[in-house]
């Protein structure tokens, strides 16, 4: 099993290597997975090849850390042409390649056999409105917190609650979600419940009774939900999954937000605290309908 010190480890080389696009500063198992934006590409491609050198900082924004598992996730802000993107990065360390016992890879280092990564970049255009990483770059004090033991919950509680968040999305039962009336969500660095500056009347609204107004009807379902990292210690759940809106569907009993049909990938961090949401933090793209993750 791999320590919590050894993950984070693992994601700090990571992104240091990423910030000077050299993948062989890496200790990568020889069959090393690796996603961005839901394709398969050889790791050095995407990303990789196209980002600007940025430094690591440290604590993370996030990290969500489940030893047992040997996985990581966490969010962070890079750099690319000279420009921020918004990154959600989970890795797995091979269990193989650790001395039993030891906590230790072989190496002296976590070997990575897996690696997908979800990036949110600002279109020149300016279409993708969902989009401030300057509020991605300072740590959040409730992702840092540790609980208490009779404040946590097991992994398949912690599992249970957030499906509970995805079916209240989709049904518009807001009232079957576990969210305290302070619970913020943040989306990209936009802040998208409880905003009093928000766009729109229901970005003032808190997490329950925004979703109990029916906005999101347009969605047809939460699809392809995975729970890769949860992090009982912390109460932080990873969740992985797509939003899928059929567009302004004919004789449709909505109006939808979009004008064509999208799947909207999203890495979505719960804060769980005695069985409540107390933060929601995403990181989430756009793509064509019907997208699959390539993890599923």
């Amino acid at each position: 099993m791999s320590t919590r010190e050894e993950l984070i480890g693992a994601v700090d080389r990571y992104l240091e290597a990423l910030g000077r696009n050299d993948p062989s500063r890496l200790p990568l198992s020889p069959n090393v997975r690796f996603t961005e934006n839901c394709q398969a590409l050889p790791l050095g491609k995407g990303l990789w090849a196209t980002a600007t050198p940025f430094e690591v900082a440290r604590p993370h924004f996030v990290d969500v850390v489940e030893p047992a598992s040997g996985q990581i996730a966490c969010f962070a802000v890079v750099r690319e042409e000279d420009r921020p993107a918004i990154l959600s990065l989970r890795l797995r360390v091979d269990p193989s390649t650790l001395r039993p016992g030891s906590g230790q890879a072989g190496s002296g280092r976590a070997v990575i056999s897996e690696v997908e990564t979800l990036v949110a970049r600002q279109p020149a255009d300016g279409r993708f409105r969902v989009f401030n990483p300057d509020e991605l770059l300072q740590p959040r004090a409730a992702f840092q917190e540790t609980l208490a033991p009779a404040e946590r919950a097991p992994r398949a509680e912690m599992v249970r609650l957030a499906h509970l968040y995805f079916d209240g999305v989709v049904s518009g039962k807001g009232d079957i979600i576990p969210a305290l009336p302070g619970c913020i969500r943040i989306e990209n660095g936009v802040q998208t419940v409880l905003n009093t500056e928000g766009q729109s009347e229901t970005m003032k609204l808190g997490v329950v009774d925004q979703v109990n107004t029916g906005i999101f009807r347009d969605i047809e379902a939460a699809r392809e939900r995975r729970f890769p990292v949860v992090d009982e210690e912390k109460g932080l759940i990873f969740a992985v999954f797509f939003w899928d809106h059929p567009g302004p569907v004919t004789a449709a009993a909505f109006t939808s937000r979009y004008r064509e049909p999208n799947s909207m990938m999203v890495a979505e961090i719960f804060k769980i605290k005695s069985r409540r949401f107390h933060h929601i933090e995403a990181v989430l793209n756009v793509f064509p309908y019907g997208t699959r993750s390539g993890w599923d």
